[in-house]
């Protein structure tokens, strides 16, 4: 079996790695992982059971029939038995594939990513708008990739983008992929109808598994109304401030310049306004932070710079990429001198509002659990987010919760408890601080607001992962990976340098805070949803 199963992958392996890289044709790919989904269910994969000599497990093992959890249980073991620390702590993370190629702007999954997978096995590649450039292309990339994947540890690779509909999409933005973009999530929330939610999820997600992802980063169980206005923030009310008393200051000049002689008025004039330009210097500056949505890496030095700015395997220290210019997508970057505001033409609560369904928790909640469904039997894995829920940054690089205790449990979590009872495998936790559980702790990287209040108070059993690392909210938080891990995630998603933290978390776990078991509890709960949720072939 372990034979005919290597056979399929070496066919189809051959097959996608043609130099010109043709589109895989559906039904080839879909026989091929059909086989391997039929001998993965009979345990073929696994027939070895760990051992370095392959002497395979004994008749009555795998002849052996329990209930389907059981079943699942038997496979994770064989799973884990598997992988070395090393697999696993890689399994722990979830980013952009150009952080464990280390090129620039990746476009195609060839020996470069086998390779890649095989050192780095990540539980996920998160996609941008600059990864695909046709639809043939986009399914040819991420049918190879799964093939790597599968081929390295017999595990699905999830296949992201965050596709949100309304303003934010990473595919459906993209002309070149020919998707029809989908209503806003606000949109869909003001009609009411959780039969348009379950629609715009399904279309959503056909048009996602035509190209070859599996799973969306898209549902928001945010309410809007929890979002804090921008313009009554403190940093901007004290520019305000500070802009009318400049104001207030050339006015003055003004009057004096009328009775000063000629010569010196202007000069004079020049001195006051001169200020008032700083002020909207650090305006702009102040608007180029985010909301927690987009990247802000700093762009990439090209590969044939200068020798220490080369791409480096051992060091990780070109493992960022530039050009990402697909502003409505949360991967986005933003342009020196734009804001994704500026280019939206839209504010900030403007956005976060389109966003949310609606600041009612029983609206939000009805769409969410319709779009869960709806994705469950699209089979197109959904994560949702950003639990306990998120609020627009006061000022250019904080970001919080007003919600109290009291709202927190009645309003905030409501979404996100049905989106449990909806069986949702995976959530998102902001990493906005939520001052009345967890102080000014990042959510992500409080045990208080993931392992108190999400997995012990509402009792989810699935993957809690971050909110993204390599923006401006986490800078600070060096340790972040293993920070969260101990908080009580169990996936790390897209550290501002994978490989400092891929070493960081193995370095915990050899010399603590972190133990074996706690990567293993992680891990496993990975590969458990993995094969419940994630399907062995594209879907047709």
């Amino acid at each position: 079996m372990a034979f005919l199963l290597q056979l399929v992958f070496n066919v189809l392996v051959m097959e996608t790695n043609k130099p010109s890289y043709p589109a895989i044709p559906r039904r080839t790919f879909a026989i091929g992982m059909g086989w391997a989904a039929s001998l993965f269910a009979l345990g073929a994969w696994g027939c070895t059971d760990g051992k370095s000599d392959g002497t395979p497990s004994s008749n009555a093992e795998a002849d052996s029939e329990g209930s389907p959890e059981e079943e699942l249980d038997k496979q994770v073991k064989q799973a884990m038995r598997r992988m070395s620390m090393e697999q696993k702590v890689a399994q722990l993370f979830f980013v952009p594939p150009e952080s464990i190629t280390f090129v620039k702007t990746v476009v195609a999954a060839s020996e470069a990513t086998l390779e890649a997978l095989q050192h780095y096995p990540v539980g996920g590649f998160l996609y941008s708008a600059a990864n695909f450039t046709s639809s043939d292309q986009a399914a040819t990339m991420t049918t190879n990739a799964f093939l790597h994947g599968y081929n390295v540890n017999g595990l699905p690779l999830m296949l992201a983008v965050n596709e949100e509909g309304g303003y934010l999409n990473t595919v459906a933005d993209n002309d070149a992929l020919g998707a029809i973009a989908q209503p806003s999530a606000r949109e869909v929330g003001n009609d009411g109808d959780t039969q348009k939610a379950g629609d715009r999820a399904h279309s959503i997600a056909n048009y996602l598994s035509a190209i070859g992802l599996n799973t969306n980063i898209g549902l928001v169980c945010d309410m809007c109304s929890e979002y804090a206005p921008v313009e009554s923030s403190p940093a901007e009310d004290a520019e305000e401030a500070a802009s009318e008393e400049n104001a207030e200051a050339v006015e003055a000049t003004e009057v004096e310049s009328e009775t000063a002689p000629e010569t010196g008025a202007g000069t004079e004039a020049e001195a006051e306004v001169e200020p008032e330009a700083g002020t909207e210097t650090s305006a702009e500056a102040e608007a180029e932070s985010d909301v927690g949505a987009e990247r802000t890496d700093a762009s990439e030095p090209e590969a044939d710079s200068s020798p220490e700015k080369k791409p480096d395997a051992e060091t990780g220290q070109d493992n960022k990429t530039s050009g990402r210019k697909n502003v409505t997508s949360e991967e986005a970057e933003s342009d020196e001198d734009q804001t994704i505001y500026d280019k939206l033409d839209i504010s900030p609560g403007e956005l976060m509002s389109s966003r949310s369904f609606s600041n009612d928790p029983a609206v939000v909640s009805a769409m969410v659990s319709a779009e869960i469904e709806s994705y469950t039997k699209s089979s197109v894995m959904t994560i949702v987010k950003h639990f306990p829920g998120i609020a627009c940054p006061q000022d250019g690089s904080v970001m919080y919760s007003l919600a109290t205790d009291a709202a927190l449990r009645d309003k905030n979590m409501l979404p996100f408890t049905a989106a449990i009872d909806a069986g949702v495998p995976a959530i998102m936790v902001s990493n906005a601080s939520i001052p009345c559980v967890a102080g000014e702790t990042p959510a992500c990287l409080s045990a208080s607001v993931v392992t108190d209040l999400l997995r012990d108070e509402l009792g989810f059993e699935g993957i809690i992962m971050t909110d993204r690392l390599d923006n401006d909210i986490m800078a600070t938080h060096k340790g972040a990976a293993v920070d969260a891990l101990r908080a009580g995630c169990d996936m790390i998603f897209c550290p501002a340098d994978f490989e400092s933290s891929y070493n960081q978390v193995l370095d915990a776990v050899a010399h603590g805070p972190l133990d074996e078991e706690r990567i293993n509890e992680s891990v496993r709960r990975i590969i458990r949803i993995k094969l419940q949720s994630l399907p062995l072939s594209i879907k047709q």
